[in-house]
């Protein structure tokens, strides 16, 4: 039977919501999988020393740059499509460098209080 009610959908909203809660109370128990790691999925240097910040800090702007590149892809094809309206081109270059800068902030920021979650959870573990 085919509605157009979106009530419908609210027991696979539920169930969907359901899934990602578990799957993230599971994965509270193992702490090293929180740590940052690069776009490829290799763990970063948990390291104070200068090079393994520059090493997450190159692998968080790789990351952002990735992401800018990829919406700002998707909303250039959703124009094409003439699903929107078609911008000037510098909106696209104003519309890349925020998402740019936004997305480094986040990853920087996260990725930093990740590993330093972690070097106290070690700290705790070593007492």
């Amino acid at each position: 039977m085919r509605t157009k009610d979106i009530s419908a959908t609210n027991w696979e909203i539920i169930l969907l919501l359901l899934i990602g809660i578990i799957y993230l109370i599971g994965l509270r128990s193992d702490k090293e999988l929180f740590l940052p790691t690069s776009f490829s999925g290799k763990k970063l240097t948990i390291g104070k020393s200068k090079q393994a910040k520059m090493q997450r800090v190159k692998s968080y702007l790789i990351e952002s740059l990735i992401f800018s590149v990829v919406i700002t892809g998707i909303c250039l094809f959703f124009t094409f499509l003439e699903v929107e309206y078609v911008l000037e081109l510098i909106v696209y270059i104003i519309e890349f460098f925020g998402l740019l800068l936004v997305s480094f902030m986040l990853n920087y920021s996260l990725g930093e209080y990740k590993i330093k979650k972690y070097k106290k959870h070690i700290d705790n573990l070593d007492n």
